[in-house]
């Protein structure tokens, strides 16, 4: 009986020291340190404009919702985002003014941010590519993972696979809710639609009405705690991207989102832990109080006396080792929360870089399959993730080229396989990449192990491969114009011989010169004669077509001669306007052109801009590009096939950077690529035989690009027409 009375006396003393050793924090043990703001303020520094806007904003609007821990409202605004706010109102004197859920909706506070009214920010948002269409963010300040709860004597499971059939009580109208339905189908959702959904969807596990429930790591652990729902326990984590939260401001507030992102830049570990720490971890006294240990080692010690002297050995015996116990488990605890806080820095890091690294990037596993595209791949190449649900990186490099995938495919394992070998980065380069919208691309690859997975970085070379072949089709138009110079007065000799010896032979023949009549009768022969034979023989056409032949001859050597002819003459400053009409006029009155095509049918649309900047330039020679240009355009709008064809030429004029450019372009059938490409090469024409003799393009290109220092572009689509545009250097 004795023993007994002190076994009950020593459990009392140890249930009530447990009590006060676990009890909740009072109000001042909230932080277990005082944050340094003068230590914070020291390492931020504003630019000019985040200044000046301080100084014309003393007050913003915040509306504040009920998500505890994060927010909560009731008789005061708290939680971890007002907490923060606190810091940044007292390091920069802004007056932080709250709105609730009764002034003012959560569809209405979007709205009001979009329009710029109202509600000027929300502390805790996730960014969204459609939020960022009228919204700014802040630096991403919390991560929050999604869990499952279950009840503490449930059979375990390691994820919602393992729910299947059973009952899962979720918020109506959560951030999971659609994406539970969509990729859980084999779930019992049980949809909770109450004035505190959270809460209730965990009391539904608690007591049973539903077998789990998922929610944000953070948020059900200060819910379980608060509300004492000790049956419950964090099950197992879900496969669902982390939430993440940050601070949404009106997209004409950037300067507030760099304040804003600056001063959490600016906290220290310790500081953001001791945030977290207050509303998020558990809570615990190092010890006992040393009153409190005095009072009870009494009672122990006066009821020991009374029953047994020796109990109080044992009892000060298994004090100490519980007190041992208890500081090496709050040791441990801390060196947990220390690894957990630098794990999770040393991934925001990463996450930060990856996302807004400036080149595109995809995360591949070891067998080839995508697993992440940051925002500049996404916005490169205009593919998402959705895109590729069960297709291979290979398929990615030439989408959509079977042949060309496979290549790719073999290309990229053999680079793999050497990179293995020799230690080495993994390198594939001048890969060619059709993105989303058509655009062809060219590639060099880099890839790089990331533990079990592939980082791939994509370097974009169709920039210098571009210019490459700009480079060569200089050099190439450079050495055929040294050429052209020689070769045209080699020519022009035995032409003028043809020529002249054509023009005498015509005129010893023509019956009506006396000279010949009298050489003929003192010859005993008839001119008339003569010439009847000649005609009846086709010799005259045969002259003809020589005359002809030669003076065709004769206008190419002309035409290689301006192909490698260095002008001289005075540069002038003009209006490319002016110079555009003029050739337009010039168009229209040329004979040759008129022969084969009315030019006045053709639409002229102009689209100049008016008050655009002058050109120094050669006159006559911007003319003569122009007008080649437009005569090639209506040569290509004449043979255009299709019925009720309105045949178009549209000019435009417009400036940027130093150029000032002129478009022009045609609705004709258009250019292949193969005639793009050699466009420009001297002597290429698509033209019939004897329309042309493939200098015109040629000519042009070396009038703008070596005479003014200017660019010529062509681009071109078989069917829809034809576009030149000219940039030429501004005054």
């Amino acid at each position: 009986m004795l023993q007994r009375c002190v076994t009950y006396i020593l459990l009392a003393f140890l249930g009530a020291a447990g009590l006060m050793a676990c009890r909740p924090p009072t109000i001042e043990e909230k932080h277990d340190h005082a944050i340094n703001v003068e230590a914070v303020k020291s390492k931020i520094r504003l630019s000019p404009a985040e200044v000046k806007w301080l100084e014309e904003h003393k007050e913003v609007k915040v509306r504040a919702g009920q998500w505890p821990p994060f927010m909560l409202t009731g008789d005061n605004i708290t939680g971890i985002s007002i907490d923060y706010l606190d810091i940044i109102s007292q390091l920069h004197n802004i007056k932080f003014t709250y709105l609730t859920e009764e002034d003012i909706s959560w569809p209405d506070t979007l709205k009001s941010i979009k329009e710029k009214h109202t509600v000027d920010m929300v502390p805790v948002i996730q960014p969204t590519a459609e939020r960022d269409k009228f919204m700014i963010f802040s630096k991403v300040y919390q991560i929050l993972p999604w869990v499952i709860i279950t009840r503490s004597d449930a059979d375990f499971i390691s994820g919602l696979d393992d729910l299947a059939g059973k009952t899962v009580s979720i918020q109506n109208k959560f951030i999971l809710h659609r994406a539970l339905e969509k990729d859980y189908p084999d779930l019992k959702l049980e949809v909770i639609n109450t004035t505190t959904p959270t809460l209730d969807s965990l009391k539904a596990v608690s007591t049973g009405h539903a077998q789990a429930t998922v929610n944000a790591l953070p948020v059900a652990t200060y819910f379980i705690r608060k509300f004492g729902l000790s049956n419950l326990k964090i099950a197992a984590p879900t496969k669902f991207n982390d939430l993440q939260l940050a601070m949404g401001i009106r997209k004409d507030w950037p300067e507030l989102a760099g304040i804003i992102s600056k001063t959490l830049n600016a906290m220290s570990r310790d500081d953001i832990a001791d945030i977290n720490n207050a509303w998020l971890s558990v809570h615990y006294d190092y010890g006992i109080a040393p009153s409190t240990v005095l009072f009870w080692t009494s009672v122990a010690a006066l009821a020991a006396f009374f029953c047994f002297i020796g109990f109080y050995t044992i009892n000060r015996t298994l004090k100490n080792k519980v007190k041992i116990k208890t500081a090496a488990l709050n040791q441990e605890l801390k060196e947990r929360i220390r690894a957990e806080e630098e794990l999770l820095e040393s991934e925001e890091k990463f996450r930060f870089l990856v996302e807004n690294c400036p080149v595109p990037m995809a995360l591949e596993d070891r067998t080839g399959r995508l697993k992440y595209f940051n925002p500049c791949f996404i916005s490169t190449f205009g593919y998402t993730l959705k895109d590729f649900p069960t297709l291979e990186v290979g398929f990615l490099y030439s989408y959509p080229d079977p042949e060309y995938r496979a290549e790719v495919a073999n290309r990229w394992a053999e680079a793999v396989e050497q990179a293995e070998e020799k230690g080495e980065i993994i390198r594939c380069e001048d890969l060619v990449f059709t993105c989303r919208d058509g655009n062809i691309l060219n590639l060099d690859i880099i890839g790089m192990h990331v533990g079990e997975d592939v980082m791939t970085v994509f370097i974009d070379q169709t920039g210098r491969k571009q210019a490459e072949q700009l480079m060569i089709q200089s050099e190439k138009m450079m050495s055929v114009g040294g050429l052209a110079a020689g070769m045209a007065h080699e020519i022009n000799n035995p032409l003028g011989i043809i020529l002249s010896s054509v023009q005498n032979l015509k005129r010893r023949i023509d019956p009506e010169r006396p000279a010949n009549i009298k050489t003929a009768s003192s010859l005993g022969t008839s001119l008339t004669s003569m010439n009847s034979y000649l005609e009846s023989r086709g010799a005259h056409n045969y002259l003809n077509y020589i005359q002809e032949a030669a003076e065709r001859a004769g206008d190419i050597v002309r035409n290689m001669l301006d192909f490698s002819r260095q002008n001289n003459e005075t540069k002038t400053e003009c209006s490319i306007n002016v110079l555009l009409d003029k050739s337009v006029a010039l168009a229209a009155s040329d004979y040759d052109l008129k022969k084969r095509y009315d030019f006045k049918t053709i639409d002229i649309i102009r689209e100049y801009k008016h008050d655009i900047s002058e050109i120094t330039v050669i006159r006559n020679e911007i003319e003569q590009v122009f007008l080649n240009l437009l005569k090639n355009s209506a040569q290509a709008i004449s043979q255009s096939e299709l019925r009720h064809f309105s045949p178009q030429i549209k000019l435009r004029t417009f400036e940027y950077d130093k150029w000032v450019v002129a478009e022009i372009s045609d609705n004709g059938p258009g250019m292949n690529p193969t005639e793009q490409k050699r466009a420009f090469e001297p002597f290429f024409t698509t033209k019939s035989p004897g329309e042309g003799t493939g200098l015109g393009l040629s000519v042009s290109y070396f009038i703008i690009t070596r005479n003014h220092q200017g660019e010529i572009e062509l681009k071109s689509t078989p069917g829809e027409g034809t576009t030149f545009t000219i940039k030429l250097p501004r005054n």
